[in-house]
């Protein structure tokens, strides 16, 4: 057997055919290709590690925010807003995922990426889909535009608010989208909350047309309905809105909608998100006709109770909130804002108005009521008949200017004199005054000598301008504005005397808000649009805010219960209320009285207010629950040719003279507009239109009585001397006095200490303790010690219907007068120790003391209503005593102050 040993090499082995292996051939190619690819993954490495995501202000997203009024005590949304406030129209409602419909899940992931759900935010398939798409139309013009994003760089692009068409601007949204979904998984545990969320926030941010940002709001706007109820054709053709919503809006491009919702229906069907069966029904479904005209957002937008001048409220409640959140947080906050508005009191405001002031008649004057609660909030406000034609708010003078207030100003003047410890009782001489330091004379006043000495309180019930002249220098101006500040007028007011008259400007509502601090007893409340605001989930944050600071998150009043800011003392309240009470029974307020189908009279207290010329024209005033000012008159016309256009057919006549010359169109009269008139006062369409309101708005209102205080004995009467300085008669003889209450209390079933009870034959009404003026002929009282002034009968059974002669035993003769110091023409007097001396009830004739019609004066055309008055009888000695015989057409209500009746007869023209 041989056995094998290798040798030595021969050579080297034959050589490999390598051209045949394709990588060995190519193999520099790949090379180059390999360190290509290296370095644009470097490249992509660097880049992406440099690519940070941009902030996502979810969290902070501007939202809708509700406001309502009065009627809705609780739920304020969509449905029940009286208007809603959205930053810049951005109109929006965060939704959460799960309030998401599944069809509008299905509808928007049909249309706008399919896959959501599986890719981890960005779609190969679709990045090269859209790629060659991008290719083909830039190469011959026929390539459709598909973006190839899917919804997560979609949102991506919305937070990062860049929207260039650079390749740099795609390559960071798609490292974004890719980190974001990571990042959003890790923080939430998986994948599928990531997914959600980010489809959450999708669909509450896009745009959807309409000032819809997100799918709710789209919902309201063009379907009038809730997210939830939305039908698959209606969520097909949202879903088909999200590429251009401008282009395919129902209203204005019917057959583009109908094609978008066409796409997304077949999308779907595509997807078996739903079936063939389903997408045929859904095509048929005449959607079109349930879709909304868009809403107006110029403004206010639309409203709730625009029909009665709701906008003008709205505003104010607006502007206020804009006050609490300084910042516009509002716009992102989402609140429910109930406000304060009663929609019933609202349109009852506005019908009293506009009935009588028909706003279609361009020269009627125009007119405001405001009215608040015992709480300031503002429960109506008539502010402007048309929002449309002028945004001016009578009521709070936003947009233009406050007005006169007139003699409504009175009753702050007359606090300013209770405060510094004056007495209702006080006297003034109601003579005519001048201050030629100040070039003001003030109207009104008489030059009659006879009894010209007037209380406070008759200078409050007749509106007396020359005392309140007269007071406002007792009391200081400075003092009087002050005070002005402390009730409730929020204006500049100039230190000039003829405030006290109503010269300075002031709203209605800053007089309403004046009135209703007396009528809370000297408690203040500013006014208040808004009631409180909630979160969204109702939660309360805030009661009755008016500042900024008000309203973060702790409610500050407890079951809605406001605190009020105690403005003057309560006595000074209540001694001015049993002023204005009166001013509303007896004086220049009687049209305003609230008076029942019984006979019954309501609690009821106010003050008329006329200016210069009659240009403006008040009443302010309260009752158990509601306090409200009511202006009437011309604003803004002051420059117009001629003098101002007021409300007095003297004024006009002369104005017309002027305009004719000129050639401008006349202004008709006043008598012509208001057949019962030729000048408007305070009390009269004013006072008629205050009562007309509160006689409604009341009437279901609980009995009460408003609180008043008569001036206590540690007040100082000033001007006491007047009582024996102006009235020219001598002091009764106490032994007649006592004679002639005998004789009184021989023919009176009542208690001595009253006047006497007056009989069908007018037997004696001796002026007693306490005055009792009956009804019927025949009146006089001792004019020395009779104080007029609002003494309220006690026991008093007057009403006695007395005909004949009123003894008035005293040591001279007395001049008659009337209840206004007036010298009765006709009457006769004469000295008889004996008895009474008779005339003519019939045969008198009466002269009334007449109050100018100048600046800021005040005049009435009502009928007076008699009061009570007070006596002092003082020592003295005499034998004779003064019978005298007024003859008169009283009515008076016979008011005996004290446990007697009223005796004697009425005043001249009293009613």
């Amino acid at each position: 057997m041989t056995t094998y040993v290798p040798g030595p090499l021969s050579g080297p082995a034959p050589p490999r055919n390598r051209s045949r292996n394709p990588f060995w051939r190519f193999r520099r190619f790949f090379f180059v290709l390999f360190v290509i690819a290296g370095a644009a993954l470097a490249v992509a490495w660097n880049f992406a590690s440099q690519v940070t995501l941009t902030g996502d202000d979810f969290e902070n997203l501007n939202e809708t925010t509700y406001v309502c009024t009065g009627e809705v005590d609780f739920e304020c949304g969509p449905d029940s807003a009286a208007y809603t406030v959205a930053q810049n129209a951005e109109d929006r409602i965060v939704v959460p995922y799960a309030e998401i419909p599944e069809v509008v899940i299905q509808a928007v992931m049909a249309t706008e990426d399919k896959s959501y759900f599986d890719h981890s935010g960005v779609d190969p398939i679709g990045l090269a889909r859209a790629a060659y798409q991008v290719a083909k139309r830039k190469l011959t013009g026929e390539g459709s535009l598909q973006g190839g994003s899917t919804i997560t760089q979609q949102y991506i692009k919305l937070t990062s608010g860049d929207s260039s068409d650079s390749v740099s601007r795609k390559a960071r949204e798609v490292v974004r989208a890719i980190k974001f979904e990571q990042e959003l998984a890790n923080e939430l545990g998986s994948k599928e909350a990531a997914k959600q969320q980010i489809l959450e926030r999708y669909l509450n941010r896009i745009w959807f047309g309409r000032r819809s940002y997100g799918i709710a709001a789209a919902s309201r706007n063009y379907f009038g309905k809730d997210l939830a109820d939305l039908s698959l054709p209606e969520a097909a053709y949202l879903a088909g809105l999200i590429r251009n919503p401008a282009a395919a809006d129902p209203i204005s491009f019917p057959d583009e909608a109908g094609r978008r919702r066409a796409v997304t229906l077949g999308l779907m069907e595509e997807q078996e998100f739903i079936t063939a069966d389903q997408r045929v029904l859904a095509e048929q479904d005449d959607w079109s006709s349930l879709v909304r005209e868009e809403a107006n957002v110029e403004g206010l937008g639309d409203v709730k109770w625009a029909d009665v001048g709701s906008e003008y409220f709205l505003w104010e409640a607006r502007k206020q909130l804009e006050a609490i959140f300084p910042q516009a947080e509002y716009y992102q906050k989402s609140l429910r804002v109930y406000t304060t508005l009663d929609p019933q009191l609202q349109r009852l405001a506005y019908d009293t108005v506009v009935n009588t002031l028909d706003p279609r008649n361009p020269d009627m004057p125009l007119g405001s009521i405001v009215s608040l609660d015992d709480q300031g909030r503002v429960v109506a406000m008539m502010a402007g008949a048309d929002w449309d034609s002028s945004e001016v708010n009578l009521a709070t003078g936003r947009g233009g200017t406050g007005f006169e207030p007139g003699s409504t100003m009175k009753p702050v003047v007359l606090a300013e004199f209770i405060e510094q410890g004056y007495s209702l009782e006080s006297l003034f001489d109601n003579e005519p005054v001048t201050y030629p330091e100040w070039n003001w004379s003030p109207g009104g006043g008489s030059r009659n000598p006879v009894n010209r000495a007037k209380t406070v309180s008759d200078a409050m019930r007749w509106s007396r301008n020359s005392i309140f002249a007269q007071m406002i220098f007792q009391v200081g101006i400075e003092p009087v504005i002050d005070m002005a500040h402390r009730l409730g007028i929020t204006s500049n007011i100039d230190a000039v005397p003829s405030i006290a008259l109503g010269s300075n400007t002031v709203t209605p509502i800053e007089m309403a808000t004046v009135y209703s601090t007396f009528k809370q007893e000297g408690v203040r409340f500013d006014p208040v649009y808004i009631d409180r605001i909630e979160d969204a989930d109702g939660n309360v944050l805030c009661w009755y805010p008016t500042q900024p600071g008000d309203c973060d998150g702790t409610a500050s009043a407890a079951d809605g219960i406001r605190s009020g800011e105690q403005a003057v003392d309560g006595s000074v309240a209540r001694q001015v209320n049993l002023t204005l009470v009166d001013v509303a029974a007896n004086g220049t307020g009687t049209n305003a009285l609230l008076v029942n189908e019984d006979g019954t009279v309501r609690a009821t207290a106010g003050k008329t207010g006329t200016t210069n010329n009659a240009q403006h024209a008040w009443f302010s005033g309260f009752s158990c629950k509601l306090t409200t000012s009511v202006w009437m008159g011309y604003p803004g016309v002051a420059g117009q040719v001629g003098a101002p256009r007021t409300m007095s057919d003297g004024t006009l006549a002369a104005s017309n003279v002027q305009r004719e010359e000129v050639g401008e169109p006349l202004w008709p009269l006043i008598s012509e507009l208001f057949p019962d008139y030729d000048e408007i006062h305070g009390g009269d369409v004013p006072a008629l239109m205050w009562h007309d309101f509160m006689m409604q708005a009341t009437a279901n209102d609980e009995p009460c009585e408003i609180a008043t205080e008569q001036s206590g004995p540690d007040q100082h009467v000033l001007g006491i001397e007047l009582m024996t300085t102006l009235v020219p008669c001598a002091e009764p003889d106490p032994a007649l006095v006592a004679a002639a209450q005998a004789q009184a209390e021989s023919t009176s079933t009542s208690e001595p200490e009253g006047g006497g009870g007056g009989e069908d034959e007018g037997a004696l009404g001796v002026i007693g303790v306490g005055s009792g003026v009956g009804s019927g002929f025949g009146y006089l009282r001792v004019p020395t010690f009779s104080l007029r002034g609002p003494v309220p009968a006690q026991d008093g059974d007057g009403g006695g219907d007395g005909g004949g002669d009123v003894i008035v035993p005293t040591t001279a003769p007395c001049l008659p007068i009337d209840l206004d110091g007036n010298v009765i023409e006709g009457a006769t007097t004469t000295i008889d120790p004996a008895g009474p001396s008779t005339v003519d009830p019939n045969s008198s004739s009466t002269t009334e003391d007449s109050t100018s019609s100048s600046s800021t004066s005040e005049t009435t055309s009502t009928t007076a209503q008699q009061t009570t008055s007070q006596t002092t009888a003082t020592q003295s000695t005499g034998t004779q005593s003064t019978s005298t015989t007024a003859a008169g057409n009283g009515g008076g209500n016979g008011n005996g102050n004290g446990n007697g009746g009223g005796g004697g007869g009425g005043a001249p023209d009293g009613g």
